[in-house]
């Protein structure tokens, strides 16, 4: 009985779970926005791995081509 379907064209309201209903879609986006955040600090260490190993390229293109294919 705690669970209630609604209709609303957003997947963030397709369900009512637990006691309090309404902090569902804060949970939700609280939720999404730790997995964006944890991407983007993802996509920053490639970047500066990759920024990184175009330096060491840029400096000895004979040298650095091999170690970058190593890592």
């Amino acid at each position: 009985g705690q669970v209630r379907p609604i209709s609303s064209g957003d997947e963030m309201y397709l369900y009512l779970v637990g006691q309090n209903p309404e902090n569902n879609a804060k949970i939700l986006y609280q939720r999404m926005l730790g997995n964006v955040q944890t991407r983007l600090e993802d996509m920053n260490k490639v970047e500066r791995r990759a920024i990184k190993a175009l330096a060491k390229f840029s400096d000895d293109p004979e040298s650095a081509g091999e170690e970058t294919a190593e890592e």
